[in-house]
Parts: C-alpha cells; structure tokens; sequence
C-alpha cells in the first residue's frame, strides 16, 4: 500500500475468483488521488448493486475460505499443467486461476469444436490458443481427458 503513493499506476483487484463472487461484478482500485478522482469521474452511477457491496464487505472477513480457495486453484493449476505438458501440450507458464494452450488457428478451431461439442466452455482467441479456467476437480478431469483425446 505504500507504493501507491510514489508511482501514476493503478492497482486492480476484483472480487470474482479468490473470494468466489464472480456473479456480482464487484472489485476496487488502488491509486493516487489524482488517479483515483479521474476514475470517479468516468465511473457509471450505482454499477455495483448494494448486494454486492454486502458480499464483498463481508468477504474481506473470510480470509481463511478465500486462502484454501487460492491454494486449491494452485494445487489444480500445478496438477493440470504437469499433466497437460506430459500429454505434449504447449502452455504458457500462469500464476492465474487459468491455463493457456497455445495453438495455431487450426488446432484452436478444432479443439472449440471438441469443447462445444462437450459442452465445455473456454475462451478461444484466434490464431493463439485457448483459455481454460481452472475448477473443481471433476470439471478440470473432463476437460483433461477431452484434451487426451485431442493431443496436438
């Protein structure tokens, strides 16, 4: 926090993942004063509901839940990509809650198809691979075996 003060950048953190309120759109910045009153400025009225005020309050409270809810996302982060690069996939490194295949315009095409036909959603960018969220590990098994059967 003592940073913020020296350097003209902004810190963003938001409430979806660690604190499990993806739903609710909720987060907050971090910046100088001067920074902070343009953001104000450019902000639209009431774009967080007071529900999601609530929840993210008292989320700030259940810091043991969100710490077990970060170490889980690791612990499956680190399991799928051992797995995944044993299985000759291409991944960038990721410190993220998901994993990035890199894959060429075709493999990316064929593996939307194998995932919708899953009906497993990722997001695939076009001409550099595909994002996959890391979940529970049921949902991270299904993906896995569907990228076996896919191996580049």
């Amino acid at each position: 926090m003592a940073l913020y003060r020296r350097y003209p950048n902004v810190c963003l953190r938001t409430f979806s993942k660690a604190y499990g309120l993806a739903g609710l759109r909720v987060g907050y910045a971090i910046a100088t004063p001067a920074i902070a009153e343009g953001l104000r400025r450019t902000a639209l009225p009431f774009a967080v509901s007071a529900l999601a005020q609530k929840a993210a309050v008292a989320s700030l409270d259940a810091e043991e839940e969100m710490a077990a809810r970060v170490a889980a996302v690791r612990q499956e982060r680190a399991r799928m990509a051992a797995e995944l690069a044993a299985q000759g996939w291409k991944l960038q490194p990721s410190q993220g809650n998901f994993l990035w295949i890199r894959a060429d315009e075709d493999l990316r095409a064929r593996l939307v198809d194998a995932f919708d036909a899953a009906g497993i959603l990722v997001r695939a960018y076009q001409g550099d691979g595909v994002r996959i969220t890391v979940a529970d590990s049921a949902s991270n098994n299904r993906v896995l075996r569907l990228l076996a059967a896919n191996a580049a």
